[in-house]
């Protein structure tokens, strides 16, 4: 989102020792190259994407229809992201941090399809809505994840999955 990216922009320029370090990409990650159109309110900047803004966010501070304008998104293909991390960094584990709104679902999706969630160790994500957290953790424990599940709201809208590799310096009854 354009706001956010000025916000990151301030952080970094207030930080140089670690400006060097962070490369900002202003395109959003998705399950193919192209754009996405989506209702932006910097109200509820944290609950903007694919999902529906959820009532209780809605309710708490106070968004309107008339607080929404549309703003249009670059994507990149998600697998094409991890791809160029991996050139980047070919030693480093890699830690998968998703917050989508709703677009997890699209994301794990291709990273399996093209084998590209091979290259990830472990994975913090956070789903909305449905299919849910079984349709999530289901792809990952296919691909060789271990996961636990916390969800967030009352009504199972919205959760948090871990999910993590088992080296094989750690016992299988323990998280990492």
């Amino acid at each position: 989102m354009p706001e956010t990216l000025i916000y990151a922009d301030r952080s970094l320029s207030m930080n140089r020792q670690l400006s060097s370090k962070i490369t900002l990409d202003r395109r959003g990650v998705g399950s193919a190259d192209g754009e996405l159109r989506v209702k932006y309110t910097k109200n509820a900047k944290c609950a903007i994407g694919l999902s529906e803004i959820p009532p209780v966010i809605k309710t708490l501070v106070r968004v309107k229809a008339s607080d929404l304008k549309e703003v249009t998104v670059p994507l990149v293909d998600a697998a094409q992201v991890l791809r160029m991390i991996r050139k980047l960094h070919p030693d480093a584990q890699i830690l998968l941090k998703l917050d989508a709104e709703g677009a997890e679902y699209q994301i794990i999706d291709r990273l399996v399809e093209t084998g590209a969630i091979s290259e990830i160790s472990a994975a913090a994500i956070e789903w909305h809505l449905t299919p849910g957290a079984e349709y999530i953790t289901s792809r990952l424990q296919a691909s060789g994840f271990h996961t636990r599940v916390k969800a967030l709201e009352k009504d199972g809208s919205i959760g948090m999955i871990d999910g993590w590799r088992i080296s094989e310096n750690q016992s299988k009854d323990r998280e990492p």
